[in-house]
């Protein structure tokens, strides 16, 4: 099962690439973010064309999230459960065996600004849902932006980007205490190689490889024995419109 995450940054901008990339490679399941729709805008027919059943979690000019799969979808949620947050960030629901939930984790904003005060929150009511969850469900699959850099090899400067959006210390402990409830980075477990997912589209960053990883495929360890392989598609960065982020991919056997 090959299974991709992906923020768009905006699906019906985005919309025609999204569909050659599915026509090329026809995934079993796509996690979406940053659609910037609500779910009435939401391209469902170029989904329903390719024989994908979606779910939606929109919002008007902003975030959004949505899982894309050729399996029957069954028991989903919308949001996190108990956290009152007006941001369409988070949807889960079930497919075969596994869990699967797409996440947007805000980018934070200035370092101690309110938004970036939110996005610890945010983090914080994830962590503490998710805790509960992997009582109960050992086949969970969590993936998306998290808009967080783990590690220094996952910055092109860990120098300049010291204590900056994004990779600031207490940002990354927020990101370490999600894995710590039992997820685990799929592609860390696979390679120490430096990747990254996302580069600005300011400075010539793409064309310097002043890249960040912020999208990440997270693995409980149950689903960890069954992963194959772990890669990007960095091709998708080189499009006349690009997302500034490009997709990654995992194949479970």
């Amino acid at each position: 099962m090959r299974i991709a995450t992906w923020n768009v940054n905006s699906i019906r901008s985005r919309i025609l690439y999204v569909q050659e990339w599915l026509k090329k490679n026809n995934y079993d399941i796509v996690l979406m973010q940053e659609l910037k729709c609500t779910d009435e805008q939401f391209p469902y027919t170029v989904f329903e064309e390719l024989n994908y059943n979606t779910i939606v979690f929109g919002q008007p000019t902003y975030n959004g999230v949505a899982i894309a799969s050729k399996y029957p979808i069954e028991i989903i949620t919308k949001g996190i459960p108990h956290f009152n947050d007006p941001s369409a960030r988070y949807i889960e629901c079930l497919i075969k065996d596994m869990v699967i939930a797409s996440v947007y984790i805000p980018n934070g904003g200035e370092i101690n600004s309110d938004k970036y005060l939110y996005k610890l929150d945010f983090f914080k009511h994830l962590t503490h849902y998710l805790k509960k969850r992997l009582i109960e469900e050992h086949n969970f699959l969590l993936a998306g932006d998290f808009n967080v850099a783990l590690s220094d090899i996952d910055v092109f400067d860990p120098e300049a980007m010291y204590e900056k959006t994004c990779f600031s210390i207490s940002e990354r402990q927020a990101m370490r205490q999600l894995l710590n409830v039992g997820f685990i980075d799929a592609l860390r477990a696979t390679t120490q190689e430096q990747i990254f997912t996302w580069w600005d589209y300011r400075g010539g960053a793409l064309r310097k490889n002043h890249g960040m990883r912020l999208d990440y495929i997270l693995l409980t360890s149950v689903l960890l024995k069954k992963l194959k392989i772990i890669e990007t598609d960095k091709n998708q960065r080189y499009s006349d419109k690009p997302s500034d982020h490009i997709p990654v991919i995992c194949t479970l056997v």
